[in-house]
């Protein structure tokens, strides 16, 4: 699937479809699209219309966020259905992880205080940072793991991801032979 046509498929035509499957593709192109886009938005919104983000508001930015939350969920709720998982899991990656730091926090308060920092320069913030963090980096592996090769619970296999099949040659002429 080409740019465009993720782009298309993530952010117009199943805007609002949970049910379903995204291919990697799918998925990456939308992710970068958004990035992209919000990095050039944020330049208009500061330089050219001179927001500074005190006082005044990023109105392109914030309207293009708003636009772009509801396809990145349905994408990535799609993406999870495309590996064989749940679109349920994606209130993990969503509020669950950034919400429940503290199972990221234990891993990291016995390294913290290793090096003689105390325990209580770790906020509650640090610990939804973190979750988040670890989100993300989920998010992430799952955008790498192999899509099913066949039909799933979710649905078939998107047409874009279907094996080409073998085209025949065609029949070649016999030496000699000339057609007019």
């Amino acid at each position: 699937m080409g740019p465009f046509a993720a782009v298309h498929s993530a952010g117009w035509s199943n805007y609002f479809r949970f049910r379903g499957r995204a291919s990697r593709a799918e998925l990456w192109w939308f992710v970068l699209f958004v990035v992209a886009a919000s990095l050039v938005i944020d330049l208009v919104d500061r330089h050219v219309l001179k927001t500074d983000g005190f006082g005044r508001r990023h109105l392109l930015t914030a309207a293009f966020s708003v636009w772009a939350f509801i396809p990145s969920i349905t994408v990535l709720v799609r993406r999870l259905h495309d590996v064989g998982w749940s679109g349920h899991w994606v209130w993990l990656l969503l509020l669950g992880l950034p919400l429940l730091g503290d199972f990221p926090m234990m891993l990291v308060i016995p390294v913290w205080t290793s090096f003689g920092l105390p325990r209580e320069a770790l906020t509650v913030g640090d610990e939804m940072i973190l979750g988040s963090l670890l989100a993300a980096l989920l998010t992430v592996i799952l955008g790498l793991i192999n899509s099913h090769k066949h039909d799933n619970q979710y649905g078939p296999v998107p047409p874009h991801k279907l094996p080409q099949a073998p085209q025949p040659h065609e029949a070649a002429e016999p030496p000699g032979s000339r057609s007019t």
